[in-house]
């Protein structure tokens, strides 16, 4: 697949992802768990906790970490699975920041930390998405949603970024 196949899955995802954000801020209480279907390989997602805090020890608590699980189930073995995650943090103005990353993996159970560092700016509803796009025989596609409120006021001065840990 070319580099701008890749970019229009994006942008497919990331539409698809704010449309639903828009629709309605209870879609993370009804979704939970999201499977994805691939052909000969699947893929469930969860997020199970989000959380805001001072996480890079600056002194300010305005940063934000999601904890999510992704589990595959393959029909071939251990040959690797290849997806896509698209990971984004909604403050409640709208504001968004957002990652991408690919994943190549022979693992059957990832257990995954997501860091936004200076990124809990402002009080109100926040919203974690996370958008996988799988390639198996077939694409599959699926968006989790989590939301939570970090309380206080804006403070953060420092340049926003994201650290993804395995």
């Amino acid at each position: 697949m070319s580099f701008m196949t890749y970019r229009k899955l994006i942008k497919i995802a990331l539409i698809a992802m704010i449309s639903l954000g828009l629709l309605t801020n209870s879609l993370a209480a009804v979704l939970g768990e999201t499977t994805i279907d691939g052909g000969d390989v699947s893929l469930t997602m969860n997020i199970y906790d989000a959380f805001y805090g001072d996480l890079d020890n600056d002194g300010v608590e305005d940063d934000a970490q999601a904890n999510f699980t992704i589990n595959i189930v393959k029909e071939n073995g251990n040959q690797p699975v290849t997806f896509d995650l698209i990971i984004v943090l909604v403050l409640p103005s709208g504001r968004y920041f957002c990652y991408y990353y690919r994943i190549n993996t022979a693992e059957t159970e990832i257990d995954a930390t997501m860091v936004f560092i200076n990124q809990a700016l402002e009080p109100g509803w926040y919203d974690v998405y996370i958008v996988c796009i799988l390639y198996g025989e077939e694409i599959g596609f699926g968006i989790e949603c989590y939301t939570f409120d970090p309380p206080g006021d804006d403070t953060g001065t420092d340049p926003p970024k994201g650290e993804l840990t395995f």
